[in-house]
């Protein structure tokens, strides 16, 4: 028992300090996942940055982000306990081949909604891939890492620098990112739209194609899509879409007979306290009872 209230099922990953456990809070009757980490010397300085991030990424709320339920600390260990998503990720999807376009509309407009409401709260994905996007039983997408701790990072009104990737994640990555340089939001559009590349064209982008004059798309492949895709993908970041905000209303106005109808909502800015900085709602914060201010 983890916490005093969450029964360990079985081990589903572990690397080094790092365990990943299916679980169930025996309280609420929830299936969940828990990240563990054991605290030693050597990773001190991870453990601390868990813990500062905590406030901020517990607070997201948002039905396409991977819920964090909450952390806490059990005999040494950090404890990071996350919904259980069951389905499949784009990955799986795409290993069968290339979407249909109102499938794809469908998947972009979920990813663009999570997107923009990360941003707005000055949260960044930077490894937005195939395997990090997971389309569940219900077909709602949910985002992996976007709010994991340790994954995702604070922008706090800057750039942040970006750590070697996979050649996996690679593909889909900036070439800011791939330089090794400071990303910021405009990362996370790129590798939008390198999904969106994937999907419609059945193929990730390559280094050989990606920054030729042409992009190379299917020839059934609308103009529209080609325009937008092309846009988000821009080598420099002056000429990609503005903001997530803006990618997703462009997305929705792509041609794709057959789309279920998807209303592309912008998100509301946060409230934040104005006495010790945690967000909420309502009028009052729920932590120190001081107003909360947009």
């Amino acid at each position: 028992m983890l916490g005093g209230r969450y029964e360990v099922l079985d081990t589903v990953f572990t690397r080094g300090a790092v365990r990943i456990v299916r679980a169930v809070d025996v309280k609420d009757q929830l299936p969940v996942v828990i990240r563990t980490m054991q605290v030693s010397g050597e990773n001190m300085e991870a453990f601390v940055r868990f813990q500062e991030e905590a406030a901020l990424i517990t607070s997201l709320d948002h039905p396409n982000i991977w819920k964090v339920y909450g952390t806490f600390i059990d005999q040494g260990m950090s404890c990071v306990v996350v919904e259980a998503v069951e389905g499949r990720t784009l990955g799986d999807l795409l290993r069968r081949g290339r979407l249909p376009l109102e499938r794809t509309k469908h998947i972009s407009l979920q990813i663009a909604g999570a997107l923009a409401y990360g941003h707005q709260r000055n949260i960044i994905h930077r490894n937005l891939e195939p395997e990090n996007v997971v389309i569940t039983n219900g077909d709602i997408v949910k985002l992996r890492d976007m709010a994991e701790l340790g994954m995702a990072r604070l922008v706090r009104g800057a750039a942040v620098p970006m750590p070697s990737m996979t050649a996996r994640a690679d593909l889909y990555a900036s070439p800011e990112q791939r330089q090794g340089q400071t990303v910021g939001p405009q990362t996370d559009l790129y590798s939008l739209g390198a999904l969106m590349y994937h999907m419609v064209n059945g193929h990730p982008p390559f280094d050989d194609t990606l920054y030729s004059l042409e992009m190379p798309f299917r020839p059934d492949v609308p103009v529209e899509w080609q325009s937008l895709i092309a846009r988000a993908m821009a080598r420099n970041e002056r000429y990609r879409v503005a903001s997530a905000v803006e990618l997703g209303r462009a997305i929705e106005a792509l041609p794709a007979p057959g789309a279920p109808p998807m209303e592309f909502q912008a998100p509301a800015a946060p409230k934040r306290c104005s006495n010790c900085g945690r967000e909420g709602r309502g009028k009052y914060c729920s932590g120190c009872g001081a107003p909360l201010e947009t």
